[in-house]
Parts: structure tokens; sequence; C-alpha cells
């Protein structure tokens, strides 16, 4: 493997990772959003 395959390797798992943490962040908003929702509803039922 040359230098210049190393570096475009890196670069794309850098893309990679940047999606991944993403995702994972969309994935904590629906989380956040969800416990909201079931907080209400025990809040609601009281």
């Amino acid at each position: 493997m040359t230098l210049n395959e190393m570096k475009v390797e890196i670069v794309h798992m850098n893309d990679w990772f940047k999606r991944e943490i993403i995702k994972k962040e969309e994935m904590n908003q629906e989380i956040y959003r969800l416990i909201e929702k079931i907080d209400d509803c025990i809040v609601y039922r009281m």
C-alpha cells in the first residue's frame, strides 16, 4: 500500500465515521422524543 492509498483509506474511514456519528445523533433525538412522550403520558395519568 502506497502512502497515497493510505491517505485515501483514511479519508474514507473518516467519512464513514462522520456518517455513523450523524446516524447515532439522529437516533438519540428519536429516543429523546419517545422519552418525552412517555413522560407526558405518565404525568397525564397522575
